[in-house]
């Protein structure tokens, strides 16, 4: 279901401060969280451990690489804008024009 802009931002349920942790687990599974739960996250993955069931490899448990996973943040405004063009259906590319035609309004 496509929103307008203002359905989107109504939507939105940000909090009142503060930028968030991106967490890759792998090329096309990332993970958005608030900071202070990405850091719970984080501290949690000091006690993991990796299972390794593939057909190729050699199966068992063994030690959590820093390789398996990327942590980083992004800011509220970037979470804003990337949360908007996707509630409304529409690319960053035209969700930028849009904003763009918001900031230029209200100068």
């Amino acid at each position: 279901m496509k929103m307008s802009f203002s359905e989107a931002k109504e939507q939105l349920k940000l909090p009142p401060e503060g930028s968030y942790v991106v967490l890759t687990t792998a090329y096309d599974s990332k993970l958005v969280l608030e900071y202070e739960a990405g850091i719970t996250v984080l501290k949690a993955l000091e006690k993991a451990e990796l299972l390794n069931d593939g057909y190729s490899d050699r199966p068992g448990i063994g030690p959590l690489t820093c390789d398996k996973f990327k942590l980083t943040t992004i800011s509220k405004t970037e979470y804003e804008r990337m949360k908007m063009a996707y509630l409304m259906g529409i690319t960053l590319k035209e969700m930028d024009e849009i904003m763009k035609g918001e900031v230029n309004a209200v100068n």
